[in-house]
């Protein structure tokens, strides 16, 4: 269907089922009184538009024919900053001071060589940005190799100028809900072409600030591309953190003593009980060591600086070596605790196959904002069909769905027919014997260090590198 009257109408009806979360932005093909349908357009709205008063507009007609911005100036207030043909870029700012960030409604022209000046675009942009930044829309462009469902294969070529841009700019693409593929040829068989063509992007700031927010695609409706929906609201009030056990912990003085005071205490004459409390007794006191020397890592990183910033520009005024001993001193005391900022973070982010400096733990900072995301269920669909969104709902619902997988009681089993075991293959009397001997010291030893350190803790909050370095040979 082409870009008809009632086709706009059609989707403007469909926006306004879904706009209604305030305050939310939509990328969605939409018609309204301003003019005609146009693919680039997104709105920022508490009410549809059309619908409600107060609407203005922004549009890059002077340079394209296919975008426009509408937004309820009784809810926001939006300042353009800059219009290309590929793009607009603009800040908003609502009414009640919570949202202050910057936009840019994108949609890409169709060939890799026009697409070059929307790349080189948002990187000027992302020079000049200071602001918490969303860039979202159609970027007619691939990603990933597995964008596209039919049709002819992605290659490379395809997907590096995106690719480097994102990576260039160190955006990160937000959590989502709905179909992987969101933009379809409507046509029928073989014909069919699926592509993911439209995302949604933040900035460090952006993902710190609204990194819990997730785009939604909605049904294509009559449209061939899927709507994106994102309604901003505040970060849920977090539940109490489980326990995690910290590897720069083990290299505090007091970890020893503190591991070895619990352990030579006999709590119950069961021995797997017993290990299961010790490790529960040792939870509040590793989390006090946390508090007094870890918690503030970051204040004593930033406090090591200042003072080695002054003690630098001593020595340039007046040189001795006094100063120079002073300020070895504390080039060691910055060196440990920024090493240990980054372990804390690396852990976090359980980011194990890249090695960066102090000065990007904003990339791990990230990494465990977009983990953090991934791991919160905001919606779900029970068994019913019913749309869950409260969090004891969610909660009740994945319960009740474990506890079916487990079955009931059964008052008899069957038992195995030992007449066709004895017809399959046997253990000799020399490998009877190896399976029932005793489990050496050395063997559970060598098992502990066969571990990967990195690897995930139980659910105990314990992992591999806490029970190799709390581990004492005799």
């Amino acid at each position: 269907m082409e870009n008809s009257m009632d086709k706009g109408k059609a989707i403007e009806d469909r926006f306004e089922l879904d706009m209604t979360n305030f305050p939310a932005l939509s990328a969605i093909a939409m018609r309204n009184s301003f003019g005609p349908l146009t693919k680039g357009s997104w709105c920022l709205s508490s009410v549809p538009p059309a619908k409600g008063r107060g609407w203005n507009y922004a549009t890059n007609y002077q340079d394209a024919s296919n975008g426009r911005n509408t937004w309820n100036s009784q809810w926001y207030n939006v300042t353009i900053l800059s219009v290309a043909a590929q793009y607009i870029h603009c800040l908003v700012q609502d009414r009640v001071g919570i949202i202050d960030c910057a936009i840019t409604a994108i949609y890409g022209y169709n060939t890799i060589e026009q697409r070059k000046q929307l790349w080189s675009g948002l990187k000027d942009i992302a020079t000049g940005n200071t602001k918490s930044w969303l860039l979202c829309g159609d970027f007619n462009a691939v990603l990933y190799t597995n964008d596209r469902l039919m049709g002819n294969p992605i290659t490379y070529t395809k997907v590096q100028d995106f690719a480097d841009c994102v990576a260039n700019l160190t955006l990160n693409e937000l959590a989502w809900i709905g179909d992987y593929y969101i933009w379809s040829n409507k046509q029928h068989g073989v014909e069919r072409i699926s592509n993911r063509i439209d995302r949604a992007f933040g900035n460090y700031e952006w993902m710190m600030q609204w990194g819990h927010v997730a785009t939604k695609y909605g049904l294509p409706y009559i449209s061939d591309h899927s709507p994106m929906l994102l309604t901003l609201y505040s970060a849920p009030k977090p539940s109490k953190t489980p326990f995690r056990f910290f590897n720069i912990w083990v290299d505090h003085e007091s970890f020893i003593p503190i591991v070895g005071r619990v352990w030579n205490q006999s709590f119950t004459e069961d021995k797997m009980k017993n290990i299961w409390i010790k490790l529960k007794r040792l939870r509040p006191l590793f989390r006090t060591l946390n508090t007094g020397h870890y918690r503030t890592i970051s204040m004593k990183i930033e406090q090591a600086r200042t003072t080695l910033e002054e003690v630098q520009q001593k020595i340039i005024i007046a040189y001795n070596d006094n100063l120079i001993e002073e300020e070895k001193s504390l080039l060691q005391n910055l060196e440990k605790w920024s090493t240990i900022e980054e372990s804390v973070l690396r852990q976090k982010a359980r980011t194990k196959w890249i090695k960066l400096g102090d000065s990007n733990t904003k990339y791990f900072a990230v990494v465990m904002k977009e983990r953090s995301q991934r791991k919160q269920v905001n919606e779900l669909v029970s068994i019913m069909g019913d749309k869950l969104v409260h969090p004891d709902s969610i909660k009740k619902e994945v319960v009740d769905f474990y506890k079916s997988l487990m079955g009931s009681a059964a008052q008899s089993l069957p038992v195995i027919d030992r007449m066709n075991m004895s017809n399959g293959p046997k253990l000799s009397q020399m490998q009877k014997l190896a399976l029932c001997a005793e489990v050496t010291d050395k063997e559970i030893y060598n098992g502990l260090c066969a571990i990967d350190s990195d690897k995930a803790p139980g659910i105990d909050g314990y992992n591999a590198y806490f029970f190799k370095k709390a581990c004492i040979k005799q």
